[in-house]
């Protein structure tokens, strides 16, 4: 399906890291294009669970992330980046971190048409309200 729906260029990065678990952080795909920017031409993080905890809302490890991510600002520039995430259960932990990561994606490279960050309000961490919304991001990604 997605090879007959999305046609790229043959000259841009084919590869989107995607990485969706219900108790796997698919923070693991930002950090792989971040790593990996020469393999990868964007990435797909849907419910981004930025406390990496199913006990407690930990904001050690995000605070690692703010120092980290700005240093990879530049080579984010031409990448698609795609983050949503709900207003339920897990997800409810979230928008704080999210904002922040938006924030930042404001400061380094504003108006851009590779970023995009949404809320679904009374979506939950599951599969059930991911593949409701999986076209969204497949669509910003492929197209």
């Amino acid at each position: 399906y997605c090879l007959f729906t999305f046609h790229r260029h043959p000259s841009m990065l084919n590869l989107i890291v995607v990485f969706l678990a219900y108790f796997s952080p698919c923070i693991i795909s930002f950090y792989a294009l971040m790593e990996y920017p020469d393999v990868f031409g964007g990435a797909m993080c849907m419910s981004t669970h930025w406390p990496l905890s199913v006990m407690f809302d930990n904001k050690h490890f995000f605070k690692g992330m703010m120092q980290y991510v700005p240093e990879k600002m530049p080579i984010l520039k031409d990448k698609k980046i795609y983050f949503d995430h709900g207003t339920e259960n897990l997800d409810s932990w979230y928008a704080p971190y999210q904002k922040q990561i938006d924030q930042m994606f404001e400061l380094y490279h504003k108006d851009s048409v590779n970023y995009k960050s949404l809320v679904f309000p009374e979506a939950s961490h599951s599969e059930l309200d991911w593949r409701k919304r999986l076209d969204i991001p497949l669509e910003f990604l492929l197209k």
